[in-house]
């Protein structure tokens, strides 16, 4: 072989061995480092006619009277939306669902006392969805569900501790840094 055919092996074969070495080199560092590839991903925006509302309404499907009294007085000292009593007049649903689900249903009926047994669906990802199409939260946490009126979609949700009191107390926090990161976005 001539010298120059094997210095251009040597090159091609050095090229090689380097682009081999920093790809392992990058997967590690991804590897080492996952956090910092997902920490420039920003938590969805909230739309504009969310940003706009006025009024909300809670729907306190956990049936938890200490979250609801939590909740009024969160959005009391909050002071951004103002809380009405029914779905109808507001321009938001705030939901509250737990690990069950109940509702009052009026009837003139009596209801059926006799024993079925339950039927539980599973999400994707196998948990449990309750028959308001919510997803049953851990024992000792709240789903937060924010619904736009208008339209019946869901806009924001998340899980809040809520077993303890000191962290029940502050459920909202949650809504508001969304509220805030929806204002920052649109320049208010």
């Amino acid at each position: 072989m001539s010298d120059a055919a094997a210095m251009n092996a040597t090159s091609i074969c050095g090229v090689r061995r380097i682009s081999a070495i920093t790809i392992t080199y990058a997967a590690f560092l991804l590897l080492l480092f996952p956090g910092t590839t997902l920490a420039n991903k920003k938590a969805p925006v909230l739309p504009m006619a969310v940003l706009d509302a006025k009024t909300i309404y809670i729907d306190n499907q956990a049936n938890d009277a200490t979250l609801l009294n939590d909740a009024y007085l969160e959005l009391a000292k909050w002071g951004h939306l103002q809380v009405v009593d029914s779905a109808k007049k507001a321009d938001l649903v705030l939901r509250f669902t737990g690990s069950a689900y109940v509702k009052a249903v009026a009837s003139d009926t009596p209801p059926n006392m006799s024993m079925q047994p339950a039927i539980a669906r599973a999400s994707g990802n196998g948990n449990v969805i309750l028959p308001n199409g919510d997803e049953a939260a851990p024992d000792g946490y709240t789903r937060l569900t924010l619904v736009q009126t208008k339209t019946g979609n869901a806009v924001w949700s998340e899980l809040s501790k809520t077993k303890n009191p000191k962290a029940a107390a502050h459920i909202l926090d949650g809504l508001r840094e969304a509220f805030e990161q929806g204002s920052k976005a649109q320049g208010r």
